[in-house]
């Protein structure tokens, strides 16, 4: 049976430059992104994660083809493709994402922005709508990461706005297949920027290219409900009565006590006991 992965990078090149492949990937990619140029991009990126190399043969294809569907290049820059398991997954990447929806059409621009705590920033709300303030600390350490937000702007003048906190891109990363994966724990303001903006694009208008990245983000994570636990609940079983069985046969009786018989005195002997009661009183102390 043929090996269900690819065992070289020679081996992965020779079948992405195949004349099939070339065929699909031509009619996939936009004209400005020749097959051949396509192909030297996605070798490299195996090169980068050899990984890669261990997945199977047709999640592998797949990634590669949803990268040129969507006219991004695999860099690691606008796409990557990343290990999972033994599946490879395509991952479009913030500045893919920011190309696709420059390319709609619909938006005049979009900016995706990490607050850190020594940064300026101010929120509000009033009768003209949602407004911030955003002014990055220059010089010196930022501190921590305290926010996440992005800030569109449509043809026809309509602004969006949209702030998460740590905690909130914490809970969606949680559901990520990637959760502990290179993207997350290498670049984590990236990821978390295009988790705002697939917040946000659920509210922007309409377009093809703006629902497409918002699914291939989708795709990287589960947000099925999850299995309720149903927990048996035990009744508390009653405590163990020792009962003691005395076989009567073994339990010897005690005689019962008799009585004590009067004695019989004779006159002699009465008058002797009454002398000896004399002797002893009359006996001096």
């Amino acid at each position: 049976m043929a090996s269900k992965t690819l065992t070289t990078i020679e081996d992965l090149g020779n079948t992405l430059s195949s004349q099939a492949f070339q065929k699909q990937f031509h009619a996939a990619l936009p004209d400005h992104i020749s097959p051949k140029r396509f192909v030297r991009i996605a070798i490299t990126a195996v090169r980068n994660e050899p990984k890669l190399l261990n997945c199977t043969r047709p999640s592998l294809f797949s990634a590669f083809m949803k990268a040129a569907q969507d006219g991004l290049l695999p860099d690691g820059e606008e796409a990557a493709i990343v290990p999972y398991g033994k599946e490879a997954e395509y991952m479009p990447m913030i500045a893919g994402i920011l190309k696709k929806i420059r390319n709609s059409g619909e938006l005049k621009s979009m900016s995706p922005k990490v607050v850190h705590e020594k940064d300026h920033f101010e929120e509000w709300t009033d009768e003209n709508g949602d407004h911030l303030m955003f002014k990055p600390l220059q010089t010196g350490d930022r501190g921590k990461i305290i926010k996440v937000f992005v800030v569109t702007n449509t043809k026809d003048g309509g602004v969006y706005i949209d702030v998460m906190t740590v905690d909130e891109i914490e809970a969606v990363r949680k559901m990520s297949k990637n959760a502990k994966g290179p993207a997350w724990t290498n670049s984590w303001g990236e990821m978390a920027k295009k988790t705002v903006i697939r917040r946000q694009s659920k509210r922007l208008p309409k377009s093809t290219d703006i629902e497409m990245v918002v699914k291939r983000i989708d795709d990287d994570y589960d947000f099925s409900e999850p299995e309720p636990v149903t927990v048996e609940k035990k009744e508390p079983k009653p405590a163990k009565r020792t009962r003691k069985v005395i076989d009567a046969k073994k339990v010897e009786e005690k005689p019962a006590e008799q009585p004590a018989q009067p004695v019989e005195v004779t006159p002699e002997e009465e008058a002797q006991l009454a002398q000896g009661d004399e002797d002893v009183i009359d006996t001096p102390i």
